[in-house]
């Protein structure tokens, strides 16, 4: 068997710079919070004490709906079939049925244009 190899005109590599960017502005931006916030945040999120703004609940409620997703996954509900494209769709509902519609669009990255909303077809 030979390795795969990526072609020159995948995303992927724009992909992996994006992903370790937002790594990167996450890790900052935690460590420019006091530790008494974090704690307090984390603690209200889990909770689900979200406030009634909601630039301020979206995250952490997004958080909290990884959280169950991940759980859902970890208790093994995708045995043997993780990468099969119906798991891959079943993954999506179930995060994005539990989203607020605000988190569900999409915007161009260059135009700001808003490219799609909603929740996923079943």
């Amino acid at each position: 068997m030979e390795p795969m190899v990526i072609g020159e005109g995948s995303r992927r590599p724009a992909l992996t710079d994006l992903a370790l960017e937002l790594a990167q502005k996450s890790a900052g931006f935690r460590r420019s919070l006091p530790e008494s916030s974090l704690a307090s945040l984390g603690e209200r999120a889990l909770k689900g004490d979200y406030s009634k703004d909601a630039r301020k609940r979206d995250l952490p409620l997004e958080a909290n709906v990884h959280i169950a997703v991940q759980q859902w996954i970890d208790t093994g509900r995708l045995k043997g079939r993780a990468v099969v494209a119906d798991s891959i769709r079943e993954i999506q509902r179930r995060f994005c049925e539990a989203l607020p519609d605000g988190l569900l669009m999409q915007y161009d990255r260059i135009s700001h244009d808003r490219i799609a909303t909603g929740r996923p077809a079943d």
